[in-house]
Order: C-alpha cells, then sequence, then structure tokens
C-alpha cells in the first residue's frame, strides 16, 4: 500500500489535472443532459371458449375456440412479437413527427418496450419520448396499428384454414389405417398387449420361481442328508430296507396310504386356489403318484417276500419307514427343482427378449397416436369449418389507457456519478501506469536482472529526531554490513555512502555502519560530505569552524564515541563545493585527517548523485562507494544514472544497500537542486 502511494505521490500533478478535467466533464454532462418521458398503458387478453373438444393425443388438445399445442406457444408472446414486430414499427416510424432523429426502424424500436405481468394476461406497454406530448401520441399510434396488424392476421388465418383439402384428409386416414395394421400384426405376432403390465407380470412370475426353486434345492439338501443319516445308522439301503420287512410288518404300507391320504387334501386345497396346470397342483399330483406306486410296489412285495430280517424289532421297522419316506421326498424333491429350473430359464429368455420387442412396441404405439391426431385434427377442421380465427390471434382489450409519467424518468444523476467514479478509477490507473512505465520505482527484480551486488537489507529507523546516543539504529543488520566490508581486500580504507536521490536512508547507513565498525575495534571517521545539506552534521547535532586555507569546507574532527568521530561541514560554503572537490583539496583533507587520526576506516557522507555534481568525483577521491537504495521508493533510471556515473569516473561499487522502508520521505529534492545549481553555476 505504501508502495502504490508513493507511485501516487509522484505523479501527483498529473493525476489532479485528469481529475479535473473529468470533474469539468460531469459537470458539463449534468448541465446539459437531455431528459425522457415515459407513456404507459397495460392490455388484456380476455380467455375464450368453446363446444368443441377434440383430442389431438401427442400433437394436443383441441377445444373450444383455443388451440392448445405446447406451452411454448403463448399467446402472449405472440402478441408481444407483434407489437414490436417491424411491420407494426415501420408503419409508426413513417407517421413519427421526430422520424428523422432515427436512422433506422432498429433505432427507432429502443423506444418502446412491452413485458408480461406473471401470472396474469396481462401485456405492460412501456414508449420513451423527449417530450409528454410526443410520448402519448406515439403510444396511442402503435395501439390503433397494433389492432390493425391483428385483424389482417386473423383473416390471413381464416383463409390457411379454409385451404385444407379432402386430399390431406384420405392420405391421413391411409397413414393412420396404415399405423394400426402395423401395430395390431406386431401385438398378435410377439403376444404384448401392454409392455409395461405385461412384463411387470413377468418379472413377479419369474422372482417367485426362482425363491420357489431356493427353497426347493434347500429341502432337498435336507431330505438327502437325512437319507444319507439313515442308511448309515442302518446300513441298509432304500431297496434293502424294502426287502427286510416281513408279513405283519404293515406300518410302511400304513404310512404311504397317509401320506397318500394326506396329498389328496393338499391336491384338492391346491385345486380350488389355483387352475389345474399349475405348477404347485403339478407338483402334488406328481408326488401322490409316486406314492401310490410305491404303495403297489410294497403291497407287491410284502405279499411275495419272506425276507425279514430276524434282528428287526419295532425301532427299526420304524426307521426303515423313515429311511424310505427320505429317499422319497428328496426324488420328488429334485424332479420338482428340475422342472422350476426349466421354467426360470424360459421366463428368463422372455424377459431377455423383451426390451427389444417392447421399443418396437412402443415406436408403432406411437406412429399410431400421431396418425391418430393428424387425422382426429383435420376431422375437426373440416366439421368446424367456420373456426373463429381469434383461435391464433385473440382480441385484446385495453385494461389501462395510456398516461405518461409525472417525472421524466432519465437520465439518472447517481448513474452518471457512479459512471463518472468508475471512469475517473480506470483513468487514474491507466495515467499511473503509463507514467510509471516511463520511469518505475526500483524492485529487487530490476535488482536481480542488471546483476547488481547487494551486500545487505537493513529495516528503516528515522533518526532525524534522535540523537546519535539515543535509539539504537538495528545493530544486527549493520554488524553484519560491517562484516561483510572488513572481509572485502580494498585498496583504500575509503567508503563513500551515496544515493540516487534524497530521501533513501544513505545519512541513517552512514551513521549505523560507522557504529557498528567501531563496536568491531576499529578506528572510524565520519566524514560529512553533503556539502549543501549537511545532513550527517545536524543530525549528530555538531557545528565545525573553519582549519585553514586548505580546509574551508570541511571541520576539524570531533569524538563522537569510542573509536568513532565526525568529520562536520563547514555551514555556508556550498558555493566553494565543485572547486573544493576537483581541485584535490578534499582528497587531501581526507588524507591528512587518516596520518593525523590513524583512523582505519572513513565513511563519506555525500549528497544524492542525481542532485549535484561533485558526488562522483569524491567517489574517485574514496575510491569505493556504497549506494544505498530504498525498496519502494527510489526509481529505477535515477539508480542507474548513479552507477553509470560511478562507473565513469572508475568508482569501485562495493554493492547496493537495500532499505526495505516504504514509508513517505521528506520533500527534499528541490532544496538540494537550488543550492546545487547556486554552487556549481
Amino acid at each position: 500500500m505504501n508502495r502504490l502511494f508513493a507511485i501516487a505521490n509522484r505523479h501527483l500533478k498529473p493525476l489532479l489535472v485528469l481529475n479535473l478535467l473529468l470533474l469539468a466533464g460531469l459537470a458539463g454532462a449534468i448541465y446539459t443532459r437531455p431528459t425522457s418521458w415515459q407513456a404507459n398503458a397495460k392490455l388484456i387478453v380476455p380467455s375464450t371458449s368453446g363446444s368443441l373438444d377434440v383430442s389431438l393425443g401427442k400433437l394436443g388438445q383441441l377445444r373450444g375456440a383455443e388451440l392448445e399445442v405446447s406451452p411454448q406457444l403463448n399467446p402472449l408472446n405472440m402478441l408481444s412479437s407483434v407489437l414490436l414486430s417491424d411491420d407494426t414499427l415501420t408503419q409508426l416510424w413513417q407517421q413519427d413527427r421526430e422520424r428523422d432523429r432515427f436512422e433506422t426502424v432498429e433505432d427507432y424500436s429502443k423506444l418502446f418496450t412491452v413485458s408480461q405481468q406473471d401470472g396474469t394476461t396481462i401485456l405492460a406497454l412501456e414508449v420513451g419520448g423527449d417530450e409528454p406530448e410526443i410520448a402519448q401520441e406515439r403510444l396511442n399510434r402503435l395501439i390503433a396499428l397494433f389492432g390493425d396488424r391483428l385483424n389482417q392476421l386473423r383473416q390471413s388465418e381464416s383463409t390457411e384454414r379454409a385451404a385444407f383439402t379432402s386430399e390431406e384428409l384420405v392420405i391421413a386416414e391411409a397413414q393412420l389405417r396404415a399405423a394400426q395394421d402395423a401395430l395390431t400384426a406386431f401385438q398378435i405376432a410377439s403376444g404384448l398387449v401392454s409392455s409395461e403390465t405385461q412384463t411387470r407380470t413377468l418379472v413377479e412370475t419369474l422372482s417367485q420361481l426362482k425363491n420357489r426353486y431356493t427353497e426347493i434345492t434347500a429341502a432337498q439338501l435336507s431330505s438327502q442328508t437325512q437319507l444319507d443319516t439313515f442308511q448309515a445308522r442302518l446300513d441298509l439301503t432304500p431297496n434293502e430296507a424294502v426287502q427286510s420287512l416281513a408279513l405283519g410288518e404293515d406300518e410302511t404300507y400304513q404310512f404311504l396310504r397317509q401320506e397318500i391320504v394326506r396329498l389328496d387334501a393338499q391336491i384338492a386345497e391346491m385345486s380350488s386356489l389355483y387352475q389345474a396346470d399349475h405348477p404347485e397342483v403339478l407338483l402334488l399330483e406328481s408326488e401322490r403318484a409316486k406314492l401310490q406306486q410305491q404303495e403297489a410296489t410294497q403291497r407287491a412285495n410284502t405279499a411275495g417276500s419272506s425276507a425279514v430280517r430276524s434282528e428287526a424289532g419295532p425301532r427299526s421297522g420304524e426307521l426303515m419307514q423313515q429311511l424310505l419316506l427320505s429317499e422319497t421326498t428328496a426324488k420328488a424333491q429334485a424332479q420338482e427343482a428340475q422342472e422350476l429350473l426349466k421354467q426360470i430359464v424360459r421366463l428368463e429368455q422372455q424377459v431377455q427378449s423383451l426390451p427389444q420387442k417392447q421399443a418396437q412396441l412402443a415406436e408403432l404405439q406411437r406412429n399410431y397416436e400421431i396418425a391418430e391426431g393428424v387425422y382426429n385434427g383435420l376431422v375437426a377442421k373440416g366439421a368446424e369449418s367456420s373456426l373463429n380465427a381469434f383461435n391464433a390471434y385473440p382480441s385484446v382489450q385495453i385494461l389501462d389507457q395510456p398516461n405518461v409519467s409525472a417525472q421524466p424518468i432519465g437520465p439518472k444523476l447517481s448513474l452518471m456519478i457512479l459512471g463518472a467514479l468508475f471512469a475517473a478509477g480506470f483513468s487514474n490507473a491507466a495515467l499511473v501506469m503509463l507514467l510509471e512505465s516511463r520511469n518505475p520505482l526500483l524492485s529487487p527484480a530490476d535488482v536481480f536482472a542488471a546483476e547488481l551486488p547487494v551486500l545487505g537489507t537493513v529495516p528503516w529507523l528515522s533518526m532525524s529526531t534522535q540523537k546519535f546516543q539515543g535509539s539504537e539504529p538495528p545493530e544486527l543488520a549493520f554488524q553484519r554490513l560491517a562484516s561483510g566490508i572488513t572481509a572485502m581486500q580494498l585498496k583504500r580504507q575509503r567508503v563513500l555512502v551515496s544515493s540516487a536521490a534524497s530521501g533513501e536512508g544513505k545519512t541513517t547507513t552512514t551513521i549505523g555502519l560507522g557504529r557498528a565498525l567501531a563496536a568491531l575495534g576499529f578506528r572510524v571517521l565520519l566524514v560529512d560530505g553533503d556539502f549543501y545539506q549537511a545532513g550527517l552534521t545536524q543530525r549528530l547535532k555538531h557545528r565545525a569552524g573553519a582549519l585553514g586555507k586548505t580546509a574551508e569546507i570541511l571541520g576539524a574532527p570531533v569524538a563522537l564515541a569510542p573509536n568513532l568521530d565526525l568529520m562536520p561541514t563547514v555551514p555556508g560554503q556550498s558555493r566553494r563545493a565543485m572547486e573544493f572537490v576537483a581541485r584535490g583539496d578534499f582528497d587531501t583533507t581526507l588524507a591528512l585527517a587518516e596520518r593525523s587520526g590513524h583512523y582505519d576506516y572513513l565513511l563519506v557522507d555525500s549528497a544524492p548523485v542525481e542532485l549535484t555534481s561533485e558526488t562522483p568525483i569524491m567517489g574517485a577521491a574514496t575510491e569505493n562507494v556504497l549506494l544505498v537504495t530504498r525498496a519502494g521508493f527510489s526509481e529505477r533510471d535515477q539508480v542507474y544514472r548513479a552507477l553509470d556515473e560511478f562507473s565513469r569516473h572508475r568508482v569501485h561499487l562495493l554493492g547496493l544497500l537495500i532499505n526495505e522502508a516504504t514509508q513517505s520521505s521528506k520533500a527534499k529534492a528541490t532544496v538540494y537542486r537550488q543550492k546545487s545549481r547556486s554552487g556549481t553555476g
């Protein structure tokens, strides 16, 4: 956000001019805006009725005096189209007193609006005009032309309805008979009458058979298990068990008789519920027949066999009877399961073939219904030859008489102001982007793109209202910077701390770096090389007196802290600054201070390169320069020009120090420029 404020502040004057022009344009548009009036009316379509009621099948229903074909054929939609049709509006345009204002009918049609009220048969008309009388006149003429146009359409509709011939009816009847014959033939061949009902019945029957098959299979398994158990216990096969029953052991015979009687009762009960060919009845009858056969066999065996086991007793006889019963039951259940499986396979084949047959049946039924609908419609039209043309174009009545609004409807002042605000926002953004593209602020991307060395970054710290001994600058960042500089192999231990423009933090950097070097044990001399503002001298609140003929600008070093001294600038000597630097007195003064004070490092705080001409020459005297830039504040072109100046004077660039502040700087550029002109002119 601070970066945006900085950019906007740099282009404040062009933005003010642009916004003043936009404001003037808005005032002119408000003053000269035209007024627009609107005339309103409401039309209603009354309901119609008649005695005709003919079903057209899928095509709809023909009832009374209206043809119900599809919801899309809304009478209100049709009437709205007639109202705003080119034919109607062309006639109205030709009669309009302001016809010359509109080049085409399309332009003229923008004055008219037709809307439908939900849930009603009411049409609302709105017509615009520059004057109330013109809007009223246009609306009255539109309603009159609309009525004439409806009458023309009704006459045309009546003529077209009478054009149906008997030949078309014969063709429709032939198509209906062909569709009916095809449908009947397919129903007979496929056995399908009602696809949904028959499908549901087949599926239900198949489900019942599968359930029954599962039950019978489980019962058969149980009977077979019981049979195996009896055989293992008696160590007899069923035939051996039968032969082991001697004359006099009539329990098996009686048991078979009882089972036959029981099956007779079940057959009688099932016959009352199902038909004679039902699977349940057939199964019981089959079971009874088998028992009757066993009864005959047992009777014959009993009468002619004497193979009675001597150890057989009453209990053995009962087990033999259970063995024979289990065998009979298992065989009967197996046979029933086979019959059910056959029926299941047959029904599944029928169900699988149903979709294709159903699709054919549905297609034939649809063709028949369409043919029937067409035929019934033609018959109804022929019988109702005097069908009223109002079916297609119903009569319209005026619900609300045409009237004009009491106040003009536009243009709205709020919309104009809102549009102006949007235009101002976009225009300001476009202007700032255009101006910024010519000389944008320095960004990290610019630094990396130019492959400039970066010694480090420091957070912003304003010391304009503090003494050096007060609140300390960010020590850690300056300690890292000092360590990096001491690690460099410098020919001369002099560093010029400069910047491209004012307000980028070079003075604060000089103080912080000097204090960090002093903390490392080096003797450091801070030199105020800003001969116009004397920022370092003012910041540290020291004054300097003249030293003599060779040092008329710089004062004598004064102690600030252990290992840290300051060489202030003598006030009032800015006019001779360029001469002082160019003739070598600046270099001589630094050399004298180095020898007399035994300093390890000299840090020179110079004026911004953009505002003075002697700073690059001072850089040649120090041989090393540390350029301070401020993120979101420094201009890219100014930084590049400063680097070019130092490069032309063969000054060694130690690197960039990026001040991460984005605050607004104090406006000192004007003072620098004025003093620079007076000192170098």
